[in-house]
């Protein structure tokens, strides 16, 4: 061997022995693991730009570890902190608290849409309600109204009214009432678990009240059934009103069950008849079966209890709207990871309408295709196009989800430039990309086509949305905060 290839053997050994040396004396905190007489001879500004220029990446690792450890016990915390904060709050309950406090947080305050409308928001928060599935919210509950009085009622099943003119002071007080609700659901897991079960819509109808929730038809089997009752301020007695023939046996597996996709909007249809969503509890071949009530939305007599359906192939409807002057339902629905979706149904033919979920969705499901769901691809696979494979078209839908919730009408009476407008609430967590905001569209003439679109920041989840008519407002529950946010548009 020649002295050249000697040397160069040598140099790079030595080049490989020395970077060893620096490597561990920069990743030696204390160094103990090597000379001093090594260490010293490293100047502290070289080893500061080496450790945080080249060799952070295992410090870097070791933190987020770290982080990620303290994020877990963290949540932990929180959730412990919330079922021990909701079973006191039952507690108070029962033992005959009278009130529901709200407090001012927000006065009047302007905010701007993306498209430059101004509003105004005013909000009253409150530490009296539980009842959340997620960790960034506090409370969810719905709203409706009765005899020009404002009707809050929570996920866990407290009902409670205020007068509007309430809403003038800083402080109110929403007057609980008491029902027999917790004799009907008498199974421990809805009112000792958070996860998604519990009361899902209200609806008034005369002085009729309709509770939508989760019910366990039999052991681990489970359906979206309806509650009524007499409107009475003191007392609401609750009977069964409509239960699914059929239920849902309990899946175990990752992205096979959820009780938050139960679907349970419930809506007005005309004198005779209900509208309400059901969800198939994150199962997916129910939507596309006309034997079952699940993934659809079905058609309720009143009198009978006789249902139809009226559309199929939905994931999971949450907001639902019959609109008698332009004869049409529109829907909200969420996607699987993605693809959350506005639909309009004309009502122009008597078949009911079919929607694709889940052959069709613009969304995917959570995994990864290649390797970990290929099976679930194959149950569902998800096509892009819905009208290719037969399948209505969402008018809109939206990648990443916003978190679609709640959908009502808004008219010239709110804005004298609204015409055929509509406000669709949004949950998730990214305000950039939607989340935590109103939308506002608007239709063409013949209800096919979305001709303008707004974005109005609340920075909250927004969980239900109610008109008042009376005094020209939109109240909106949002959860992030358990509050009541009142919204107006000034015209000019």
């Amino acid at each position: 061997m020649s002295k050249k290839k000697i040397f160069l053997i040598v140099s790079i050994l030595f080049i490989i022995f020395f970077s060893l040396f620096i490597i561990n004396a920069v990743n030696d905190a204390e160094k103990d693991n090597i000379p001093d007489s090594v260490e010293k001879y490293i100047p502290k500004s070289l080893k500061k730009f080496l450790l945080e220029n080249i060799f952070y990446k295992k410090r870097l690792e070791t933190s987020i570890v770290s982080l990620d450890n303290r994020l877990v016990i963290k949540r932990n915390e929180l959730k412990s902190s919330k079922e021990l904060i909701t079973h006191l709050l039952h507690e108070m309950y029962e033992l005959g608290l009278d009130n529901l406090e709200f407090n001012k947080d927000r006065d009047k305050e302007n905010i701007t849409s993306r498209n430059g409308v101004t509003y105004e928001i005013t909000t009253f928060k409150t530490d009296y309600l539980s009842g959340h599935n997620w960790n960034l919210g506090k409370a969810t509950a719905y709203l409706d109204e009765y005899d020009g009085k404002l009707l809050l009622v929570s996920k866990d099943g407290v009902f409670s009214h205020v007068e509007l003119s309430e809403f003038n002071k800083d402080n109110v007080k929403i007057k609980i009432i008491k029902t027999n609700i917790k004799e009907i659901i008498d199974y421990n897991e809805w009112w000792s678990e958070r996860g998604g079960r519990g009361i899902k819509d209200t609806l008034i109808d005369g002085d009729n009240l309709y509770v939508s929730y989760s019910n366990q038809a039999s052991e681990n089997c489970w359906n979206t059934a309806i509650l009524i009752a007499k409107f009475d301020f003191n007392q609401l007695n609750f009977k069964k009103f409509f239960t699914p023939p059929t239920c849902l046996k309990y899946q175990k597996g990752y992205n096979r069950w959820s009780h938050n996709l139960g679907g349970g909007k419930i809506v007005k249809y005309d004198n005779e008849n209900l509208l309400l969503s059901t969800g198939a509890y994150k199962t997916r071949l129910p939507a596309q079966d006309n034997e079952t009530v699940f993934g659809k939305i079905i058609l309720i007599n009143k009198f009978t209890k006789d249902w139809s359906i009226v559309s199929k192939g939905h994931r999971n409807v949450q907001g639902l709207l019959y609109d008698n002057d332009n004869k049409l339902i529109i829907s909200t629905e969420h996607g699987p990871k993605g693809g959350d979706e506005i639909n309009i149904n004309l009502l122009n033919e008597e078949i009911p309408k079919n929607f694709g979920w889940p052959i069709s969705s613009y969304g995917e499901h959570y995994g990864n295709k290649e390797k970990n769901f290929a099976e679930t691809y194959e149950e569902a696979p998800l096509y892009k196009s819905h009208k290719d494979h037969g399948f209505i078209e969402p008018i809109k839908y939206f990648v990443p989800s916003i978190g679609i919730t709640d959908v009502k009408k808004a008219t010239s009476k709110f804005s004298k430039e609204f015409q055929n407008d509509y406000f669709i609430g949004a949950m998730g967590s990214e305000l950039e990309e939607g989340d935590l905001s109103l939308h506002h569209i608007r239709l063409n003439d013949t209800n096919n086509q979305i001709i303008y679109q707004d974005i109005i920041p609340i920075k909250e989840r927004i969980r239900d949305i109610h008109y008042f008519e009376e005094i020209n407002k939109f109240f909106l529950f949002i959860e992030n905060s358990a509050a009541i946010a009142i919204l107006e548009k000034k015209d000019l």
